[in-house]
C-alpha cells in the first residue's frame, strides 16, 4: 500500500515538474512576445503610408492597421513582391480596397520624390507615416546612385527625405503620426561621425545597422522640437524598438544558410518575436489613445523606454538634421569575416538570457532606508527569503528578531549573516515552532519582555510539498496551522508592541498560488480527504491574502490607522520548500538547474517585496492590499468575498483562543 502510494506521489510529482516546465515555457514565450496592442479603434477616414510593407513586421503592421479600417499605402521596393503581398494579405483577412501599392525605392532619392508626388497627388490628407522599410547585415560596402553608402541612405536619409516630402499631407491631418522603426541597436553604435558616415572605412557588417538606428532616434527627437517650434503641435513623431524579430533581416548571414538555420530554428522560434509581436509598438503608436499629445520620444513593447545617451545630445541631433536636409538636395569591400556574425550570434541569445534573467529576477527595492531604532520580527529567518530579508533590514540598520524553529539553524544562520556583513548587535534569535502554538505563546511573551514596541512583523515561515498528511500537536493539519493559524495567533499575541511603534507594517508572505484555490471550506480543512501535494499549500496562501484584507479593515475600525498590513507574492524562488519534492532529489536537482537557474528568482529576489513593504515610505497608508515585485496586484476573487474573510477570522480566532479584542 505505501510504495503504491510513493509511486502515486511521484506520478504526481512527474506531472506537476512537466506542468511547471510547461508553464514556464509558456511564460517564457509571453514575455519574449512584448507588449500587445488591444485597444479596439475604428481607423476609418484614416489614411497610412506604411515603407517595407510586403514582409515581416511591415506586412502585420499594413494587415493591423487595414483590420482596424485604415486605407493603408503599401510602399515597397519590388511591385511584384507587394503584389503578392497585397494577396496574402486578403487571405488574412484585409480588404483590397484599403490596400495600395506604391512603388519606392529607399535607396534612390528619385524613386522617393516620384513616390511621395504620386502619393500627394491621390491624398489631401495623410495621418499616418511609418518608416519600417530597412537593411541589416549588408555582405559588402555598396554606394548607392546617390552616393552614400547603402545602410545608411535605405534606413536614415531615405526615410528622412520620404518624411519632409509628405509634411504637407501630414500637416494637414487633425493628428498626424509619424513612426520610426529604429532598434535597440541604437545603444550600440559609436557616436556618429558625419564625415565619414559613407566613408568604406567605416563599414563593417553591424555598426551601419546600428548607426542608422541612433539616427532614427535622433532625427525623432530633433524634427519633434522643429515642429513645436513652428506651433505645429498636432503632428507627433515617435521611435521604436520591435523586439529581436524572427524575420527577412537576416537573410543576408550565416544564421540564413543551411544547415545553420535549420540547427538554429528552435532558438529562434524560442527567443524571437513573431512579425506580428514585432508590429505591435507600430499599431500602438500609430493608432492608440494613450500617446494623442506625446512626441520626440522612444518607445519599446508598447511602453515609453529609454534612449542610449548618445540619441540625447541636443547638439548632435542638430547637427545630424541640418546635415540630413542638406543631403536631401544633392541631386566595393570583401565580405567581413563570418566570425563576427558567430560572435553576434553568441551576443544576441546572451543578450536574451540577460533579458529573461532580468525579468524573472523582478523588481528590486534599492531605496536607502536608515532603520536605526525600528525593531522587526521576522518568521523562518534562518533561511531562504527569510534570510535575506533578515540581512536586508539588518544593513538598513533594523534590530531584527529571527524566529526559527531549531535554535541551532538559527544560530549558524547569525553566524552566516555576520559573514554577509550584518552587525551582530542587531541580530537575535528565539525559538519558535509555529506547529505548536504554545511554542508562539512563550515565543511572543519573551518578545513583549525584551521589546515595548514592534515596528515590523514578517510573517514569512511556512511549509509546501508535504509528503505525507500529518496533523500538528494542536491538531490542525500541518501545513494549516504553520502557514495560516500560526502566524496567525502571533500577529494577535503581538499586536500589542505593534500598537506602540509609531507606524507599524504586518507583512504575510502569500503566493499567486493563492489563486490556484478553491473557496475555503473551513469544516473540513483539517481532514485527511482535503489533503494533497499542493492544495493545503494553496489554501493556506490564500487564507493569508483573505487575513491581511480583513485585519486591515479590523483594526481601521479601531481606529488604528498607523497599523499597515499587507500580503505580498515574492516570485518564483529557488529556496529548500521543493526539498520534500522530486526536484530535490539526485539526478533531477542537477538536470533542473538551468531551468531553476533561469526561470527562479534567488532567495535575494524573493526578498525584494517584503523589504519593500518594511522599508518604504511609499506605502505609508495603504493596507489590506496583495503586493508582487514591489508593485500592487490584483488578488483572487476568493480573496475578495468580503463575507468568507470575516467568516475564516472569526474562526481563527476561535481556533487559537483569542478573546475577541478587534
Amino acid at each position: 500500500m505505501s510504495s503504491a502510494l510513493n509511486r502515486s506521489d511521484h506520478n504526481i510529482l512527474y506531472i506537476f515538474g512537466a506542468v511547471v516546465l510547461a508553464v514556464g515555457t509558456y511564460i517564457l514565450r509571453k514575455y519574449i512576445k512584448g507588449g500587445q496592442f488591444r485597444e479596439r479603434v475604428n481607423g476609418e477616414g484614416l489614411v497610412a503610408v506604411v515603407t517595407g510593407a510586403n514582409a515581416g513586421t511591415g506586412l502585420e503592421t499594413v494587415r493591423g492597421l487595414n483590420l482596424a479600417k485604415v486605407k493603408v499605402y503599401m510602399l515597397c521596393r519590388n511591385e511584384e513582391r507587394a503584389s503578392e503581398a497585397k494577396i496574402k494579405l486578403v487571405q488574412m483577412g484585409c480588404n483590397a480596397e484599403r490596400l495600395i501599392i506604391v512603388k519606392c525605392d529607399l535607396s534612390d532619392f528619385s524613386s522617393i520624390r516620384a513616390c511621395a508626388k504620386e502619393l500627394l497627388s491621390k491624398e489631401d490628407k495623410i495621418d499616418i507615416l511609418i518608416n519600417n522599410a530597412g537593411v541589416l547585415f549588408l555582405p559588402k560596402y555598396q554606394r548607392t546612385g546617390d552616393g552614400h553608402e547603402m545602410t545608411w541612405q535605405c534606413n536614415h536619409l531615405g526615410p528622412f527625405l520620404l518624411t519632409q516630402l509628405l509634411l504637407p499631407a501630414l500637416e494637414k491631418a487633425p493628428k498626424a503620426r509619424i513612426v520610426l522603426v529604429a532598434s535597440l541597436l541604437h545603444m550600440a553604435s559609436s557616436p556618429i561621425d558625419l564625415s565619414t558616415v559613407d566613408d568604406e572605412k567605416s563599414w563593417g557588417r553591424i555598426e551601419p545597422y546600428n548607426r542608422s538606428k541612433l539616427a532614427n532616434v535622433m532625427t525623432v527627437r530633433e524634427m519633434s522640437k522643429r515642429l513645436r517650434e513652428q506651433g505645429i503641435h498636432h503632428v507627433t513623431i515617435n521611435c521604436l524598438h520591435p523586439g529581436v524579430v524572427n524575420s527577412t533581416g537576416y537573410r543576408h548571414t550565416i544564421l540564413d544558410y543551411p544547415p545553420i538555420r535549420q540547427l538554429i530554428y528552435p532558438l529562434r522560434w524560442f527567443f524571437m518575436k513573431t512579425s506580428r509581436d514585432g508590429a505591435q509598438t507600430a499599431l500602438y503608436l500609430a493608432l492608440s489613445k494613450e500617446v494623442d499629445g506625446i512626441s520626440g520620444k522612444y518607445f519599446a513593447d508598447c511602453l515609453m523606454a529609454k534612449e542610449g545617451k548618445y540619441a540625447l545630445d541636443d547638439e548632435a541631433c542638430k547637427k545630424l538634421y541640418d546635415y540630413s536636409m542638406e543631403q536631401m538636395n544633392v541631386s566595393t569591400a570583401d565580405e567581413a569575416d563570418r566570425s563576427v556574425v558567430y560572435i553576434l550570434a553568441v551576443a544576441a541569445i546572451a543578450g536574451a538570457i540577460f533579458m529573461i534573467r532580468k525579468y524573472f529576477k523582478g523588481e528590486q527595492f534599492e531605496d536607502i532606508v536608515d532603520g536605526d531604532g525600528l525593531v522587526a520580527v521576522v518568521s523562518g529567518g534562518n533561511s531562504g527569503i527569510g534570510l535575506e530579508t533578515v540581512r536586508g533590514m539588518n544593513l538598513a540598520k533594523v534590530k531584527v528578531y529571527m524566529l526559527c524553529r531549531d535554535d541551532k539553524a538559527a544560530t549558524d544562520a547569525k553566524i552566516n549573516l555576520v559573514k554577509m556583513g550584518c552587525d551582530a548587535t542587531r541580530l537575535d534569535h528565539m525559538v519558535c515552532d509555529l506547529a505548536d502554538f504554545s511554542s508562539i505563546r512563550a515565543c511572543a511573551k519573551e518578545l513583549l519582555a525584551q521589546e515595548e514596541k514592534i515596528d515590523i512583523l514578517i510573517n514569512n515561515a511556512g511549509v509546501m510539498f508535504l509528503p505525507t498528511y500529518e496533523r500538528t500537536v494542536d491538531g490542525h493539519e500541518r501545513t494549516w496551522q504553520i502557514n495560516h493559524l500560526g502566524p496567525f495567533l502571533l500577529t494577535h499575541l503581538l499586536l500589542p508592541a505593534l500598537e506602540k511603534a509609531p507606524k507599524a507594517k504586518i507583512i504575510w508572505v502569500a503566493s499567486i498560488h493563492h489563486k490556484f484555490s478553491k473557496k475555503l471550506n473551513l469544516d473540513t480543512i483539517d481532514d485527511k480527504l482535503q489533503f494533497g501535494l499542493l492544495d493545503p499549500y494553496n489554501r493556506s496562501k490564500l487564507a493569508n491574502v483573505m487575513t491581511a484584507r480583513e485585519m486591515s479593515k479590523r483594526l481601521h475600525e479601531q481606529g488604528l490607522h498607523h497599523i499597515f498590513v499587507n500580503s505580498m507574492h515574492p516570485g518564483y524562488v529557488d529556496t529548500n520548500l521543493y526539498r520534500h519534492t522530486l526536484f530535490a532529489s539526485p539526478p533531477l536537482r542537477e538536470l533542473t538547474y538551468p531551468i531553476r537557474w533561469l526561470l527562479f528568482k534567488t532567495q535575494k529576489d524573493g526578498a525584494q517585496t517584503a523589504l519593500y513593504l518594511a522599508l518604504s515610505p511609499r506605502i505609508d497608508g495603504i493596507s489590506g492590499k496583495y503586493f508582487a515585485d514591489c508593485k500592487l496586484a490584483k488578488e483572487s476573487k476568493n480573496a475578495l468575498d468580503d463575507a468568507a474573510c470575516e467568516a475564516l477570522y472569526n474562526y481563527s480566532m476561535e481556533q487559537c483562543g483569542i478573546k475577541e479584542t478587534m
